[in-house]
Parts: structure tokens; C-alpha cells; sequence
């Protein structure tokens, strides 16, 4: 029984161990999964804000900006491992640049108890978004709710999809949009700012 709990302790431990290195007969082992590049792109682009009266939820809202960094970064990985062409890879990287020149654009997860506060895509809803609020206060040219799963990050997400409702929100970046970015989300229910001064 003794022999048999070491072997599979051996086996274990070889099983497990993603990685060995080491010189003069010293040898390491790393576990666990290291971070992806899209991981830690979209985790530096996230940002959450939480509002609670006492022990109830009032919202939960994490907001993802799609900036041309995460866009390039998603499609060089995507290039990568679908081994894709030199002439692939340049078609996909152009047509991210293109749509980051374009637009700026935001992912929000919005979770609500209630589902009639959940609605920032209807015309006569008590929500208001605006983008650098204390220069220009642009509003957003669409606010368009979508699926989670046609998102190409929605794999590399750093928070739950479960209850979420998912919004695509655009600004035009011709109205001379540029950085520090501050996203003001507010009705009755309260008020959210996320900052990206700079990326994490």
C-alpha cells in the first residue's frame, strides 16, 4: 500500500508539473497557467463599480475599453495560433486599426436586481452615458445590446458573464476623442466613472 501511495505521488507530480528547467542537476517545477496576452490586455482595460444599499446588490457594472492595444493584441494571438499567413495576419491587424481610428469603443456588463432597470440600449431609458464629461461631454453615437458569446474576447473576461447584460457603446472618435477617457454611467440609482488615464 506504502509503494503504491509513492508511485502515484510520482505520477502526480509528473502529471501536474507544467514545466521543468534548472542546471547542475537542479530541477524546478512550475504549476499552474501563466496569464495569457489577451488576458492581462483586457484585465488592464477593465474597470468595476459596485453599488450596495446595506446587504442588497443595487448594480454591478464592469466596463472594457476596446482600445486598438487590446485589438491588436487579440488578433496577433488570434493569427498565431490559427498559424495564419504573413498576408492574413496584415488584413486583421488593418482592419482593427481601422475600426480603433474609427470609433471608440466601449464593453459594459451591467447587472441589476431588477430587469426594467437594465435597459441602456432603449430610447427612453433613465440612463445617461457620456464620455469626458468635464471637457466636451460627448454622447455615444449607438448603445447596442449584444450576446456575450459574439464577443471576441469572451473567453478571456476577468469577471462572471452570469446575469449580466452586455452593451457594446460607441463614440465617435472624429469628434476629437482622445486620452485620459472618463465613461460616466448614472441614473437614479447612482452614478459610475471609470478612468483610463493610463493602461495598468
Amino acid at each position: 500500500m506504502k509503494k503504491l501511495a509513492v508511485a502515484l505521488l510520482a505520477l502526480i507530480t509528473v502529471t501536474v508539473g507544467c514545466s521543468t528547467s534548472g542546471g547542475g542537476g537542479e530541477t524546478m517545477s512550475k504549476f499552474g497557467m501563466s496569464e495569457s496576452p489577451v488576458d492581462a490586455a483586457v484585465r488592464n482595460n477593465t474597470r468595476t463599480f459596485k453599488l450596495y444599499n446595506k446587504f442588497r446588490t443595487i448594480l454591478i457594472l464592469d466596463t472594457i475599453l476596446n482600445d486598438y492595444e487590446l485589438r491588436k493584441t487579440w488578433a496577433r494571438e488570434k493569427t498565431k495560433s490559427q498559424k495564419a499567413s504573413l498576408k492574413e495576419k496584415s488584413l486583421l491587424m488593418a482592419q482593427e486599426r481601422e475600426a480603433a481610428n474609427k470609433e471608440v469603443e466601449f464593453i459594459l456588463a451591467l447587472y441589476t436586481p431588477e430587469d426594467e432597470w437594465n435597459d441602456l440600449d432603449d430610447p427612453e431609458t433613465e440612463w445617461v452615458v457620456t464620455l469626458n464629461p468635464a471637457s466636451d461631454r460627448v454622447r455615444p453615437v449607438a448603445i447596442e445590446k449584444i450576446k456575450p458569446e459574439t464577443l471576441k474576447i469572451r473567453d478571456h473576461l476577468p469577471f462572471h458573464k452570469n446575469f449580466r447584460t452586455f452593451y457594446r457603446v460607441s463614440f465617435k472618435k472624429s469628434s476629437g476623442l482622445k486620452r485620459p477617457y472618463t465613461l460616466v454611467v448614472s441614473s437614479v440609482l447612482g452614478s459610475a466613472e471609470f478612468n483610463w488615464d493610463r493602461i495598468r
